[in-house]
This record gives C-alpha cells, structure tokens and sequence, in this order.
C-alpha cells in the first residue's frame, strides 16, 4: 500500500531549519575541542590518530545500512531515532579515560552517528526540489547560525568549567534536535519520470561504472583526505600557539559567520553556473587559504583563512548537495548522499587520521596542511579530467 502524500508546508521549513540549528550548532560544542581533548588525556598523536580511525570506520560501515533504511521506510521517524542514539553515544564517551575505553567508546559513537547527516540532507534536498524559491544554502545556512552562537558559549563555559561540559551539551543540543526532527511530516515526493532524470542518471548508476560519478567520488574523498589532518589536529596546533579555547572557538566560529551570507551566494550562482564549477572554486579557495598559513602560522592567520573558508565550504556544502540530488534517483537519495557525505569522507578519515597521527608526531601539526594543500591541488585536476569525459546526448549537466 503506497502512503499518502504530504507536501511541505512552511511549518516543515521552519522545523528543518531548527533541526539545522540544533544538530550542526550542537557539533559546535565538541567538535572543535575533540583533539584538544585528546590530547589533554595524555594521548600521542598516533594514539588520536587511531582513536578517529576508529570512529570513522564505524562510520563508514554504518551510513549505508541507515541510507537504506532511510530510503525503505523514510527519514521522518529514522531521523529522531538517529539522533537519540548519538546523544547517549556522547555521554557514553564522556566518561571514559586512557586509549582502549575511549577507542571503543568512538566505535560506538560512530554508529550511532552515521544515520543523522545523511537523513537530514535527503530531507532538506526533498524539501527544495518541492518548495518554490527554496535553495538548499538557505536551510544550511542556518546550521552556520547555530554554530556560531554555540561554539562562542561553548569555548567560554569549556575555559570555567573544563572540557567534559562540552559533551553534555552536544548531547543536549542533539535531544532537541530529536524533538525539532519530529515535527516535519512532509512525505518526498515520488521518483522521477523517465526523461526527468536529471545528469548522468541511468539504472545502472550504482555499479560505479559511470566514468563521471567515478572521477567525482575520487574528487570528494580526495577533498576530504585535504581536511582530515587539520581538522583533528588544529585545535591542538592553535593550543599551541598560544591560543586559549574561548580563541580556539572564535577561529571555528569565524567562517561560520561569512557562511551565512555566502549559502545565500551559493545559491544563487547555481541558478546560473553548473554545481561542478562551484565545487571547483571552492577547492581553489582553499588551496590560497593553506597557502596562507604555511607562508604565516600564527593565530590572526587562522582567523582570517577561516573566515574566508567559510565561503569555500559554502560553495561545496550547497553545489555537492545539488550535484550529488540531481544524478541520482529519488528512490535512492539518502543512500547516495550517505555515499558522499558520510561514506566517502569516513573513509578518508580512515586512511588520513592514521597518516595525519604519525605526520603530527614526527613532523609537527605545519606539515599537515601542507599535505592538505597537495590533496586539494589533486580534486581540483580531477574535477578537471571530470570536465573532459563526454556527456551523454540528452542528459543534463549536473
């Protein structure tokens, strides 16, 4: 029996929103102090370094079993379930000590966390592609309001009270995304027409054996290999450079604050420029910002690469969203997009978190973005090759 259809309203619009600001605003809690607080558990950087492996791993073999649930039973109900789950899996991490209970402890917490982006990005995209005049910046946007406020209040409660409150309030911010989750009761609507398909879109799509999908695969997880060293290990490099973490979570917070205006931007250049070319810019972007820091490693540097970041990860937020929706078959977007925004980049953790840990230990945390700096230049040259291979007659570009 098919279930009745429900369009969305702009109750559903305000409550994705909401779920936005609550589940990336709480992130902002912990995710900026997670090495930092690694590492002040008396870790060496391999031992992080595994530690994220771990969590990542699990990550990865847990998002497509949710993108397929998701995709049999629908995001509505799955989606609080997701993030009740996480929540508990943070406190479960909270109390443990030494690198054997926390490398377990991040298993979990992986699991548990794989289900909650893939979900609530299939249910932002259903929601724009039925809503007029709605772009998928103008929903992510509001995960950048979120993690402004929360990690500026969330840096200066860590310096009063130490680093473990940050993790009751992830947990916190996680529950009532649950409750936000819960409201939204639009239903997606049904798959495309034949000819609709937008893209490279064909049955075949999920064998890998579409030359395109495969070079844009390679371009995400190698963009995402680019992020994995700085994004565990800055936080310990900015400690120690002198900053404290109220400083530590004014520089995550920066570029949070230049996104709310350039999802906005992002969206707009979509209505005229193909997602690719947007991809493709903000991965440029990001090979001046690193240039930056290698040429001068101090805290205003990183602010200000930061804030300018936030237009780059704006751009690749909003057109991989866009790129990834429109190649891929309605009955399968959140198994697609817990391909490229979990799958793809767990795995690049995997591989980087190992390599960024023994980088960090012999090298310092300088040479992690110059390895960043090298991963980006190469999704830039695959974009490019990407730009080469033939279209099919009738399809339409992503």
């Amino acid at each position: 029996m098919v279930a009745a259809t429900r369009t969305p309203t702009r109750a559903d619009l305000r409550w994705v929103r909401a779920l936005y600001v609550l589940y990336i605003g709480g992130m902002g809690f912990l995710l900026p102090f997670w090495g930092l607080f690694l590492r002040r558990q008396g870790l060496t950087g391999t031992q992080i370094g595994w530690i994220n492996t771990v969590l990542s791993g699990t990550t990865l073999l847990a998002a497509a079993g949710w993108g397929r649930l998701s995709d049999r039973r629908g995001p509505r109900r799955l989606i609080p379930v997701a993030l009740m789950l996480a929540a508990a899996a943070t406190l479960l991490l909270r109390f443990q000590q030494g690198f054997w209970p926390l490398l377990l402890a991040s298993g979990v917490y992986g699991m548990m966390y794989a289900g909650i982006m893939p979900l609530i990005y299939a249910r932002a995209y259903d929601l724009t592609e039925q809503m007029e005049g709605i772009g998928f910046g103008s929903i992510r946007v509001w995960g950048s309001i979120g993690w402004i406020g929360i990690v500026l209040a969330g840096g200066w409660l860590i310096e009063r009270h130490g680093l473990g409150i940050s993790f009751y309030g992830q947990a916190s911010a996680y529950l009532l995304a649950a409750v936000a989750a819960g409201f939204i009761r639009f239903t997606p609507r049904p798959d495309k027409e034949e000819g609709e398909q937008e893209g490279e879109q064909e049955e075949v799509l999920t064998s890998w054996k579409n030359p395109r999908l495969l070079l844009l695969a390679a371009a995400v997880a190698v963009a995402w290999l680019a992020r994995v060293g700085p994004l565990r290990f800055e936080g310990i490099y900015l400690d120690e450079l002198g900053a404290g973490e109220w400083l530590i979570g004014v520089v995550s917070m920066v570029g949070a604050v230049v996104e709310i205006p350039a999802m906005f931007w992002a969206d707009h250049l979509l209505t005229r420029k193909r997602g690719l070319n947007i991809l493709r810019t903000a991965w440029l972007i990001e090979i001046g910002l690193l240039a930056l820091i290698l040429a001068r490693p101090a805290v205003p540097t990183f602010i200000a690469a930061r804030a300018v970041g936030g237009i780059a990860f704006s751009f690749y937020s909003v057109a991989l969203v866009r790129v990834v929706g429109r190649m891929v078959p309605n009955n399968v977007t959140a198994r697609w997009m817990a391909i490229f925004t979990v799958t793809l980049p767990s795995l690049m953790e995997i591989i980087g978190s190992v390599i960024s840990g023994a980088a960090f230990d012999a090298f310092g945390a300088y040479w992690l973005y110059a390895i960043s700096l090298a991963c980006n230049l190469a999704a830039v040259l695959l974009l490019l090759a990407l730009a080469r291979q033939p279209v099919r007659k009738n399809a339409v570009t992503a």
